[in-house]
């Protein structure tokens, strides 16, 4: 018997013993599970490839019944989103990530270019809304896009409040208090400053970077006497 006539006669037998099959499947429901969640645990390069495969095939119909489900239980359903995301946000990001970079990044570029063009003064005005809430966020990203720009060897994310809580808001140069109060360009405001300078090949990380006053800042400059951190 070859493969295929074996297979009909597969199909056959089973469409036969239905009723019989459906009595074994109930009474051995737990024998079952738990057999199949041990091939599971021992197999699961195996079961991703499954799941793939059933997804790439039954497409269309995995995607009707989510918009079938996500319209009868839409509470459900964010509620669930958002549980899962707050518990696995690395896990999310990661996904995201990959999806638009590599996955799909010709249709995010082409949709988003779409997006950009119809809501053009909606997306300046968020923009400027973002900048006017988040000054230090806007600070931080200014100063990683410059190091960028420098090319910079290297090129770490953080805030400046960090550097301010990390030395205690004491000066680094002068040694006296920085008054947290006082803002730009009053010459005793907070003030971040390079130790080896971007143009000296200086890199934009938390140990080559210190607090100062914005008078002991302009006034050592590029090229002065400064301690190299140790941390």
């Amino acid at each position: 018997m070859g493969r295929e006539e074996k297979a009909q006669y597969m199909k056959k037998w089973r469409e036969d013993h239905k009723e019989e099959i459906i009595a074994y499947r109930i009474a051995n429901k737990e024998r079952d599970r738990a057999y199949n969640k041990k091939w599971a645990e021992t197999n699961t390069e195996k079961v991703k490839a499954i799941a793939k495969r059933h997804r790439d095939t039954h497409k269309d119909e995995i995607s009707e019944k989510r918009k079938r489900y996500y319209s009868t239980h839409k509470e459900e359903a964010i509620l669930y989103r958002f549980e899962y995301y707050k518990n696995n946000r690395d896990k999310c990001l990661s996904y995201a990530k990959d999806w638009r970079e590599h996955a799909n990044k010709e249709e995010v570029s082409a949709k988003m270019k779409i997006y950009r063009a119809k809501n053009k003064e909606k997306l300046k005005e968020d923009f400027r809304s973002w900048h006017s809430a988040n000054p230090e966020k806007r600070r931080s990203y200014e100063n990683q896009r410059r190091a960028q720009k420098r090319n910079a060897p290297v090129v770490e994310k953080f805030l400046v409040s960090e550097i301010y809580e990390r030395d205690g808001w004491v000066c680094q140069l002068c040694k006296e208090k920085v008054s947290a109060k006082l803002k730009h360009p009053h010459p005793m405001s907070k003030s971040i400053d390079r130790i080896i300078p971007l143009s000296q090949g200086g890199s934009h990380c938390r140990s080559n970077v210190h607090l100062t006053h914005l008078r002991c800042n302009v006034s050592v400059g590029v090229g002065g006497t400064k301690q190299t951190r140790l941390f």
